[in-house]
């Protein structure tokens, strides 16, 4: 019986050598590219991505240290969300509708590259956890109304209560281990985004103002985080 166990980065890197190494041995040349090598290593191990098999890797193995959402799951799967707005926001919402068990909805809104903003949505759940690196932003009303389709998929769903939002914005994650995202947004500072929207699409500007409610679809707004957001009774 051979056991095999990555602990840390270093096992990862280990690995993707000797994986290297045992290619070029039989003249299978993948070449100075280190895609191919950690496409094959996050496949060998049924992971989205390589970053999240690096992000397992890393977690901390002690058995006092646990993240909240352990309880849920073993680890945050990286969705690809495509290159527009509207792909993330369809992403979001195809996550939300297939996931069950949410316990919580965290919403972080980063720094953008086609916009000044974008937006990850960490769902959660007993079913497991995904993150959404999304370049969802309000900075113009087609965006806000794409934004709101998600909070609306929320409502529908009685999940409104669940939601939070990070009160500072944060430089562009898709760089780091799906992991340490996943633990930064959960243990961090968080606050419910009921009776508080205007505080949640602040984060939305780089000086984090709460502008008039007036450049807002602000009726929308103030509906939804004044609605309960308790399930449906059956």
């Amino acid at each position: 019986m051979l056991l095999l166990k990555l602990l840390s980065k270093d096992d990862v890197n280990h690995l993707k050598e000797n994986l290297q190494k045992g290619c070029d041995a039989v003249g299978l040349r993948l070449g100075k590219d280190q895609h191919k090598v950690e496409h094959i290593l996050a496949t060998l191990f049924d992971f989205t991505n390589f970053n999240t098999l690096v992000g397992i890797a890393t977690k901390p193995h002690s058995d006092t240290e646990s993240y909240r959402f352990d309880q849920f799951i073993s680890y945050v799967e990286r969705i690809d969300t495509g290159f527009t707005t509207y792909s993330g926001k369809d992403a979001v919402i195809a996550g939300l509708k297939s996931s069950f068990g949410i316990k919580r909805i965290i919403f972080q809104i980063t720094a953008g590259r086609s916009n000044r903003s974008a937006t990850n949505v960490l769902i959660v759940a007993e079913s497991g956890s995904q993150l959404y690196e999304t370049l969802m932003t309000v900075e113009r009303t087609p965006r806000e109304l794409e934004v709101l389709n998600v909070f609306y998929t929320i409502e529908k769903l009685g999940l409104l209560h669940l939601v939070r939002y990070i009160p500072q914005r944060r430089t562009e994650t898709a760089s780091r281990p799906c992991i340490e995202v996943a633990y930064e947004m959960v243990n961090g500072s968080l606050r419910p985004f009921q009776n508080d929207w205007m505080g949640f699409v602040a984060m939305f500007n780089e000086q984090t103002i709460q502008y008039d409610k007036s450049i807002y679809k602000h009726k929308e707004w103030t509906a939804l985080a004044n609605r309960s957001g308790n399930p449906p009774l059956n």
